[in-house]
């Protein structure tokens, strides 16, 4: 007995050791994700500032194209698992957001097993992008929205995604295409616009919709951080608990042993 519950203690804590290894690489990547989107900022918020001046007057990024019913919805969820609620929240939003009109792209392997398993058709799934997530590789796949927009394949592109607030993730769904009209910023009469305002708006609308897309995959990145590292320090917090009792089961049977010796040579005295 007491052989099985110190090797069971043992386990314990190789459990705790690994929890706490993956709590602090969790924590090393969601620093380092803080710090990407904190560069981003800067350059979105000029962006904005500069289609937020004049972009309903040439914004043909906001007309809905009726030669499709198709809406296109665009899934992030994670490539790996031990994070708390944060799948399951999206899959849940998923499913309840699926009709026949609706087409998916995934971006995680959780969501996309989840959708095949149930037997829903996958038009196309990118979750190789959460290993290497840069402003590259966003490009080329919003250039491929717009195009398929653009051409009327959609007439709606939604992302559906994960963001942490107040240390819980909270599903956000986010109308990409078309372009929600913006609240026009005071003018100023005396600017001139070299270009033209058409080609600087022609050449703002895209760049803008890749920050959008890169910052959803961003948030949701620092959402899948914060969970794993909120998700390992309970299982720590609960394999302290269990190693705890174990000890205490322990000791108490060790002492067991040590009364029953001593009685048995007190027996045999007499």
């Amino acid at each position: 007995m007491l052989k099985d519950i110190k090797r069971r203690i043992h386990s314990v804590l190789s459990i705790i050791k690994m929890t706490n290894a993956m709590k602090l690489v969790a924590a090393s990547k969601l620093k380092k994700i803080q710090t990407d989107i904190d560069n981003m900022q800067h350059y979105a918020k000029k962006i904005d500032s500069i289609y937020n001046s004049f972009a309903n007057e040439y914004n043909v990024y906001n007309i809905v194209n009726n030669k499709s019913k198709k809406k296109l919805l665009i899934i992030i969820s994670s490539n790996r698992g031990l994070c708390g609620s944060f799948n399951s929240l999206i899959i849940k939003e998923t499913l309840k957001s699926i009709n026949k009109n609706i087409v998916l792209l995934t971006i995680g392997t959780k969501c996309k097993d989840v959708l095949l398993h149930n037997k829903y058709t996958i038009y196309k799934d990118l979750s190789d992008l959460l290993s290497n997530i840069n402003f590259k590789n966003v490009s080329m796949i919003v250039d491929n929205l717009i195009k398929e927009f653009m051409h009327g394949n959609f007439n709606f592109i939604q992302l559906i995604y994960n963001k942490i607030i107040k240390n819980n993730p909270k599903i956000i769904k986010k109308q990409f295409l078309p372009i929600l009209p913006q609240p026009m910023e005071t003018k100023n009469s005396y600017s001139i616009f070299e270009p033209s305002k058409k080609e600087i708006i022609e050449y703002i609308i895209p760049l803008k919709l890749k920050m959008i897309f890169l910052k959803a995959l961003l948030e949701s990145s620092a959402s899948e951080n914060v969970s794993r590292m909120i998700a390992m320090h309970k299982a720590i917090e609960n394999a302290k608990d269990l190693k705890y009792k174990l000890e205490l089961a322990y000791n108490k049977a060790r002492q067991a042993n040590i009364t029953k010796e001593i009685l048995e040579i007190v027996n045999g005295l007499y």
